[in-house]
């Protein structure tokens, strides 16, 4: 190549003056961007792109990416640039790409046709490395679908396995059986010998479990609780034969610091399509004959018999109560504070509650699932939803108000226009309403939620990703959707310091939303320590019983400006 083409190139399609005063604004951009023309050569590069391609702005100009990168990948790389040089449409797309380093980098590249001064076409692009982000998203997952102390899979990852072992069966007529296990005598060894101890003894329990259940999926789902879903049958001989192998490999004491000590197990199995047909339900039904096990003395297996389902009796008679209550206006709202790192009441979120006129206050997590399961809490969403905006509208204040949004709701074709409805109705400001998602909405049918979702944001109120860590968890989601806050779950916060798995989650998510720019909001804090914990890792918020309980609206007066005349 001659020496003088880099600069002939450059005459060609630009001025020095030009060249000299596009370089000064592009090097101030912290992203690479470069223009090629239409033979793929490079004109002109930000000082970004140059350190991203590890050589000088001299060493690049005039030539192409196959100088400096495996041809195999720069093919892909023109033909992209072709194609944006014929059609003129914007193209994006993740590349896969080693750096001078050695290590595969992931990135999102942007290209455009754009026209020089000369009149030649050029194709105008900028690189976004998302490799930590990648990163970090993977690590959410792996933390958040395993269980730090066995390295097995957890709850979240066996109720994935379950839905689509389900979908599977239901489509191809396949049945499947699942079986809960607890570990007896576990509390009396953690108890006598300690936690470490009981860690140590609940890894080799797992590791043994792991060699019975050969291929089948084995979760841990509780402290002492395992669960295996085993589909190659036929069933039931195939889980009892499964449960023998189970019991018979506790059979051999398990030696812990020169200690002999002994467990035995209790198990309870249920099966579809014969005992259950949905997950719930299947879990359910398992748990009562895991039950059983327990109460006829341990150490055997039982299966599902349609006299254990009392619990589900009283769950419909409860179902019934509910409909009578919520028509009967017995459904009320309290109010629980959010707080900056500050300390600064900065908005509160709305939770619904029901006092049974026999049985008290009945627990949320217990007729919300109900009210999900029966369709009725379309119906009861919307009352929340104008109640709590009425009763901020009225606030002298105005901080925020959090509303949760079931994923029923989204299903409804009309809740934009529900919402921009109450909205006006209430005459609550639209940016102090923030409708708070969990990642079930997204993955039930993304692009449909999407859709509603900016429907939403259009109205200008704002959007939370909730018990964020706890689904899902895609990067994907949080690229695609602009969410205004992401809300680290309850369970995260409570085992700071207790947990280093829940520690490392906390930080990879507040890191996470710090490169998304998400406000991070942490729900659960119950003990100073904790929340010195999580404004030292950055977090933006915080919500829980340290920095207010759930209570009536006029026990928070002073905080939303209403002070007695």
């Amino acid at each position: 190549m001659s020496a003088d083409l880099p600069v002939e190139l450059m005459t060609k399609s630009f001025s020095k003056r030009d060249a000299d005063a596009l370089r000064l604004v592009l090097d101030a951009v912290p992203h690479p961007i470069f223009v090629k023309d239409e033979q793929s050569r490079f004109l002109l590069l930000n000082s970004s792109m140059c350190d991203f391609m590890g050589h000088s702005h001299d060493d690049l100009i005039g030539r192409t990416d196959y100088d400096f990168v495996p041809r195999e990948q720069v093919d892909v790389f023109q033909r992209i640039d072709r194609l944006v040089l014929e059609t003129g449409e914007i193209n994006e797309n993740e590349e896969f790409i080693r750096g001078p380093d050695g290590e595969i980098r992931t990135l999102v590249t942007r290209k455009a046709r754009a026209r020089l001064p000369n009149g030649a076409h050029c194709v105008v692009g900028s690189i976004s490395d998302i490799s930590r982000m990648k990163r970090d998203a993977a690590r959410i997952e792996y933390l958040t679908t395993h269980d730090g102390l066995t390295d097995l899979p957890n709850r979240t990852a066996l109720m994935r396995s379950l839905e689509g072992k389900l979908e599977r069966a239901t489509s191809g007529r396949e049945c499947f059986g699942v079986l809960r296990i607890d570990v007896d005598g576990f509390k009396e060894i953690n108890d006598v010998f300690g936690p470490a101890t009981a860690d140590a003894l609940l890894r080799q329990v797992a590791a043994r479990l792991a060699d019975a259940a050969d291929e089948s999926f084995l979760a841990r789902t509780s402290g002492s609780g395992f669960t295996i879903v085993i589909d190659n049958g036929p069933h039931p001989d195939a889980a009892i034969a499964l449960a023998d192998r189970l019991l018979a490999a506790m059979a051999d004491a398990f030696d812990l610091d020169g200690r002999a000590l002994r467990v035995g197990l209790s198990i309870g199995m249920a099966f579809y399509p014969n005992d259950a047909t949905d997950v719930t339900a299947l879990l359910s039904n398992a748990h009562a004959a895991l039950d059983r096990a327990r109460a006829d003395g341990r150490g055997v297996f039982r299966m599902f018999e349609a006299d254990m389902d009392h619990k589900v009796r009283v769950r419909r008679a409860l179902e019934q109560d509910l409909r009578s209550a919520f028509a009967g206006n017995e459904l009320f709202l309290h109010y629980q504070p959010q707080a900056n790192a500050a300390g600064q009441i900065v908005g509160f979120e709305a939770l619904l509650r029901w006092f049974h006129k026999e049985r008290g206050m009945i627990p949320p997590v217990e007729f919300i699932a109900i009210a999900e399961e029966n369709g009725l809490i379309v119906a009861i969403g919307e009352w929340v939803l104008r109640e709590a905006c009425r009763e901020a509208a009225s606030w002298p204040n105005a901080v925020s108000i959090a509303v949760n949004l079931s994923p029923l709701q989204f299903r409804q074709g009309n809740l934009p226009e529900m919402v921009h409805s109450l909205l006006l109705q209430t005459g609550l400001e639209p940016g102090r309403l923030e409708l708070e998602v969990t990642e079930s909405v997204l993955f039930d049918d993304f692009s449909r939620a999407s859709s509603i979702l900016s429907r939403l944001k259009a109205l200008g109120v704002k959007i939370a990703l909730d018990d964020f860590g706890t689904g899902y968890s895609s990067l994907s989601y949080l690229q695609s959707f602009p969410f205004d806050k992401i809300k680290i779950d309850k369970s995260f916060v409570w085992m700071i310091q207790k947990n280093p798995q829940s520690t490392a989650i906390i930080r990879a998510i507040v890191g996470l939303g710090r490169d998304l720019a998400m406000r991070i909001l942490a729900e659960g804090v119950e003990t100073l320590s904790q929340l010195n914990f999580l404004k030292d890792e950055g977090c933006n918020s915080m919500q829980g019983y340290f920095i207010g309980r759930p209570c009536p609206i006029e026990t928070y007066a002073k905080e939303i400006g209403r002070f007695a005349a």
